[in-house]
C-alpha cells in the first residue's frame, strides 16, 4: 500500500564456526508489473562470530604436577591449606602451624587440622593446525574435531576455576597472524577470548608443531600442563614433548586422527614419559572423560 512502512527480520543460523562479514546491503523494490523499480544501498558492515561447538565435560584424565589447586584429588600427595576438612590427633613431625588449638583445648589432646588434597591444572592447549600434518582425505573433518576438542577442554578447565591458555600454529583469519598464543588466565571472560580465536583459526602451511613447540613453551611456569592436540603424534612431536617434560612441564599428547598404529605411538610416548590418548571422535572422548584426574610423578 502507498506509504506503508514494512520492517523485515532475518534470522541467521550459525551452522559452521567462523568470522563472517554481514553487509553492505543492497535493497531493490518495485511494483507488481515491474514498471517501476527503486534501489537503495546500505554501506554499514557488521561482523558475526560463530563459536566452535563445546562438548560439556564433567571430568577428564589430565595430569598435574602443581601441588595446590582448585580440583579435589583422590591421591593424598599434596594437601591444600585452603580446604580444611576436619581434625586428627597430632603425630610427630606435624608442623606447629597446623595445630588446632581450640579443638586441642576442648578434647584435652593435641589436634591438627586435616586438609583436602587438591591439584592445579594450569594448562596451555597447543593446537596443531599445520595443513600437511593432516591426512588429505580427512583433513577438514579431523582439524574441525581438533578445534572442538580444544574448545571443550578450555571450557572444562575454566569451569574448574583453572587458568588456561591457547597456542596454535594455524592462521587467524581476522588478523592473519600465524603461530600465535594466548597466555593462561582463569575466568569466563578469558574463555570467550579463547573461543573467539578458535572460531577464526584456520589450517595453514606454517611451522610444524615439533619445530615450534620448544620456542612456544618457553617461559611457562614449572608444572604447567601442556595439552598437545595433533593429528598423528609422530616421533618428532613425542621427542619435543619429552624435552618439555625434562624442563619441568607436564605434557599430554592427544591424537585426533583415526590411527591404526596408535599402539606404536602410545608406546613411543610412554617410553619418553608422555601420556598419549587417541580421541578421534565423541565416543573416544566419552571414554576419556570417564577417567579420573590423577597426579603425574615428578621427572627423574
Amino acid at each position: 500500500r502507498p506509504k506503508e512502512r514494512v520492517r523485515l527480520h532475518y534470522e541467521l543460523v550459525g551452522w559452521r564456526r567462523g568470522y563472517y562479514q554481514i553487509g553492505p546491503t543492497r535493497l531493490a523494490t518495485g511494483d507488481l508489473f515491474g514498471f517501476a523499480e527503486a534501489h537503495a544501498n546500505v554501506s554499514q558492515i557488521d561482523h558475526l562470530t560463530v563459536y566452535p561447538r563445546v562438548i560439556p565435560l564433567a571430568q577428564v584424565a589430565l595430569t598435574s604436577r602443581s601441588p595446590q589447586g582448585a580440583i579435589k584429588s583422590t591421591q593424598h600427595i599434596f594437601a591444600d591449606p585452603t580446604r580444611p576438612v576436619g581434625v586428627r590427633d597430632y603425630q610427630p613431625g606435624d608442623p606447629l602451624h597446623s595445630v588446632d588449638w581450640k579443638n586441642s583445648a576442648r578434647t584435652g589432646r593435641l589436634q591438627v587440622k586435616k586438609y583436602e588434597p587438591a591439584v592445579s591444572l594450569a594448562s596451555v592447549i597447543f593446537l596443531d593446525l599445520h595443513t600437511t600434518t593432516y591426512s588429505k582425505p580427512i583433513r577438514y573433518g579431523a582439524s574441525e574435531w581438533a578445534i572442538v576438542l580444544a574448545a571443550s577442554l578450555a571450557n572444562y578447565l575454566v569451569d574448574q576455576r583453572q587458568a588456561v591458555g591457547l597456542a596454535c600454529n594455524g592462521v587467524d583469519s581476522l588478523t592473519e597472524t600465524t603461530c600465535w598464543h594466548i597466555a593462561p588466565r582463569p575466568g569466563r571472560t578469558h574463555l570467550m577470548k579463547v573461543l573467539e580465536r578458535l572460531a577464526r583459526v584456520q589450517l595453514a602451511e606454517t611451522t610444524p608443531l615439533a619445530d615450534w613447540l620448544p620456542t612456544a613453551a618457553q617461559g611457562l611456569p614449572w608444572g604447567t600442563t601442556v595439552v598437545t592436540i595433533t593429528p598423528t603424534g609422530d616421533e618428532a612431536t613425542c621427542r619435543a614433548l619429552h624435552r618439555l617434560l625434562r624442563s619441568g612441564l607436564n605434557p599430554v599428547l592427544v591424537v585426533v586422527e583415526p590411527h591404526a598404529q596408535f599402539g606404536v605411538v602410545q608406546e613411543r610416548a610412554r617410553r619418553l614419559g608422555v601420556p598419549a590418548h587417541l580421541i578421534a571422535d565423541e565416543h573416544a572422548l566419552a571414554r576419556w572423560r570417564a577417567a579420573r584426574i590423577y597426579l603425574s610423578p615428578c621427572p627423574v
